[in-house]
């Protein structure tokens, strides 16, 4: 059996075409594979797009009451300003005490003074009385 060189020609193309179709057809598989895999992953991407979003959604709606800065600083006083009202309170403490101090003093002083009258008019009764 003599074989010819165009039969070798034929089985080596023959062979080179099954070759190149398994290898085709392997990488087709495996790229089928890697897309049913990246459509699985790009789904759980979305999903954890959605889930998120609800987070958002629900973390907005639990802050919306809390204090923002704007909120604070209309509410609030800075330290500077609370620095200076209690400056301002320790003043007006500091005037009240003395206005405090100058009025017993002037008690002080209007006690004696009736008590001098009292004398003077117990002196005058008893005069009054030694006249009669």
């Amino acid at each position: 059996m003599d074989i010819e060189s165009w039969m070798i020609t034929v089985v080596a193309i023959f062979t080179g075409v099954v070759g190149t179709y398994a290898v085709l057809r392997n990488r087709v598989a495996r790229i089928e594979e890697e897309n049913k895999s990246s459509s699985v992953k790009v789904e759980a991407c979305f999903k954890r797009i959605d889930v998120n979003s609800e987070n958002i959604i629900r973390l907005q709606k639990d802050t919306a009451n809390h204090l923002d800065l704007v909120k604070a600083e209309e509410t609030f006083v800075s330290k500077k300003e609370l620095e200076l009202h209690i400056k301002i309170l320790e003043l007006g403490m500091a005037n009240i005490s003395t206005k405090v101090s100058e009025t017993n003093d002037k008690v002080d002083s209007i006690e004696g003074k009736l008590g001098s009258l009292v004398e003077l008019l117990t002196e005058c009764r008893i005069d009054i009385e030694k006249d009669k």
